[in-house]
């Protein structure tokens, strides 16, 4: 009966961990859509839509995959990296890589 009790504390304790984690890259990843949002409307105008369509976080820089369609343009896509150890908060990126002028 105390090893299924072991085994239950122990379930919980790893859910707990995983659920925390979680919950703190769901809030990383909101606030760093808002600043690209921010960079975004300010570089393209207050009616551009933005959607983002996928994440990636590697080595503590989450870059977030958006569709961006300017108010009177078509649709492009872009990446927008975010570090908060890096003096800008946001840097905008085209398909391939590459820094657009912000």
């Amino acid at each position: 009966m105390s090893l299924i009790r072991k085994y239950t504390g122990n379930l919980l304790l790893m859910a707990a961990a995983i659920t925390a984690s979680t919950s703190s890259f769901a809030a990383d990843t909101g606030e760093q859509l808002a600043l690209c949002k921010g960079a975004l409307k300010e570089l393209y105008g207050e009616g551009t839509r933005v959607r983002m369509y996928g994440t990636k976080s590697y080595k503590g820089i989450l870059t977030l995959k958006l569709k961006v369609t300017p108010e009177d343009g078509d649709p492009v896509t872009l990446q927008c990296v975010g570090d908060a150890e890096a003096e800008q908060r946001v840097v905008l990126k085209n398909k391939e890589g590459e820094e657009i002028a912000s």
